[in-house]
């Protein structure tokens, strides 16, 4: 059982979060529009990012190597063993460049290993839009 663990350690991948949103924004017309001054640093609401990758490429990926600690729910076992992309909304809301640098180089003081050495840049953005679509409802657009 001892040499169990270091062998899951090392299956260990992680994908993981943006929750795509709706606009409920009303609507305006042309004589009623005036520039509005927003926040800058807003996320635009409503849109929903292009795939960083293949989520159909990415499938294979995440269930030779990510599986086993994501499990096949990418609940990561409620998070107990690793990031849950279904119901952890920090995890969902991270940017899909903040989660390629956790799959090249890992998470220090968690079991994500780096996947850098193994996986290709490529592979790592066609599993992340596998997660994308998968388990946290992306439409699948690229």
């Amino acid at each position: 059982m001892r040499h169990l663990l270091p062998l899951l350690l090392l299956m260990v991948g992680a994908c993981g979060p943006g929750e795509p949103t709706t606009s409920s924004e009303p609507t305006t017309s042309a004589a009623e529009a005036t520039p509005a001054v927003e926040p800058t640093a807003a996320p635009t609401a409503g849109v929903e990012e292009p795939l960083p990758g293949d989520p159909v490429a990415g499938e294979p990926i995440f269930q030779a190597y990510c599986v086993a600690c994501h499990m096949p729910d990418g609940t990561g076992l409620n998070g107990t063993l690793a990031a849950d992309w279904v119901n952890d909304p920090s995890r969902r809301a991270r940017s899909d460049a903040e989660l390629l640098e956790s799959i090249a180089e890992g998470v220090e003081d968690t079991t994500m290993v780096a996947w850098s050495a193994m996986l290709s840049e490529q592979q790592h953005k066609d599993v992340l839009a596998y997660v994308r679509v998968t388990f946290m409802g992306h439409s699948g657009r690229r």
